[in-house]
């Protein structure tokens, strides 16, 4: 992570579609999002295709993809 705002992480919640080495293709509402390894908290746990996933991301990435206002 690099060091922009460690502290302004807000929370996504979607379907897991994919897991890769860089990130995670996550589908967010009518929306398929690839959250890099880099834009999010890392998570303890082994997140599975198809199942329900909650993710902390930076806010500024939040923005960026348009997942909150």
């Amino acid at each position: 992570m690099d060091d922009r705002n460690l502290e302004d992480l807000v929370t996504i919640v979607g379907v897991v579609h994919h897991v890769t080495s860089l990130g995670v293709f996550l589908d967010v509402g009518d929306r398929r999002v690839f959250v890099g390894q880099n834009c999010m908290e890392a998570f303890g746990h082994c997140l599975e295709s198809g199942e329900p996933a909650t993710l902390r991301v930076y806010r500024w990435f939040a923005k960026q993809e348009g997942l909150i206002a």
